[in-house]
């Protein structure tokens, strides 16, 4: 299981651990019947520790984790657990990542965003009870020590003007979580929008959150054709060739 240390993740061991892999969508946006017949074996998580990943980002919809409001989705849980299995016998940690909360449907541009999020305090109150859920199944057992990490929220857009009941909310969530464990890393994503989700005029603000345990991510997509080759859904049907780039610390 990782752990913050000052400005850098480490292990068990005290080793600094540096965190490179991939996403998987997971087909977070089809039914959890459809999801939960995914990834049957290894294989997807061998083919990423083969060619040097040690972390997988998980994305899933509130769905699988909750069948009906404040009630769990056995299925999906279950699914869940062997895939940190298999990501496990491949030495790989895995990313949570909560990509649609119960009302906060706003992505890919559709003709009627859900942000009732925002105003219904009890859409917020389950987005809480699904981490807790989650922090909860895994606390102090093998599967638990594979999560390197809680995202807990994709890609935020808020309908105020400030971002203000994002902070609120994941100020809170964070705060019910780190009283039950102290140990769990949460990944914080700045708010991508206020008044509505705008991709020509995304914020991209942070908030800092009152938390030692809380790491900060930004989505980075650009070149757009290597970042998305192959990705049918959005046009792309070819390979995006050769890129490379210098990281500045």
């Amino acid at each position: 299981m990782l752990h913050v240390q000052g400005q850098h993740l480490v292990n068990a061991a005290g080793n600094v651990v540096r965190l490179r892999g991939f996403t998987l969508t997971a087909l977070y946006w089809e039914p959890t019947q459809v999801v939960t017949e995914l990834y049957p074996t290894d294989e997807p998580y061998r083919v990423m520790r083969e060619i040097g990943a040690n972390v997988v980002r998980l994305t899933f919809h509130a769905r699988l984790i909750e069948r009906e409001p404040f009630l769990e989705e056995t299925a999906g849980l279950e699914w869940l657990d062997r895939q940190l299995d298999f990501a496990q016998a491949n030495g790989l940690y895995v990313i949570l990542c909560l990509i649609l909360p119960p009302g906060a449907d706003w992505m890919d541009d559709r003709p009627e965003p859900d942000y009732s999020l925002w105003s219904d305090f009890s859409k917020q109150e389950r987005f809480r009870w699904i981490w807790r859920t989650l922090l909860t199944r895994y606390k102090g057992t093998t599967r638990g020590k594979a999560i390197a990490a809680f995202d807990l929220f994709n890609a935020p857009a808020t309908i105020d003007g400030t971002g203000e009941t994002y902070r609120q909310l994941l100020q809170s969530t964070v705060n019910e979580l780190y009283a039950l464990d102290s140990n769990r890393i949460f990944v914080v994503a700045p708010c991508y929008g206020t008044n509505g989700m705008k991709h020509e005029d995304l914020l991209r603000d942070w908030f800092l959150l009152d938390n030692p345990n809380v790491i900060y991510d930004l989505h980075f997509y650009d070149p757009f054709s290597y970042t998305h080759q192959y990705a049918e859904w959005v046009g792309v049907h070819e390979e995006g060739g050769v890129f490379s780039f210098r990281a500045y610390t």
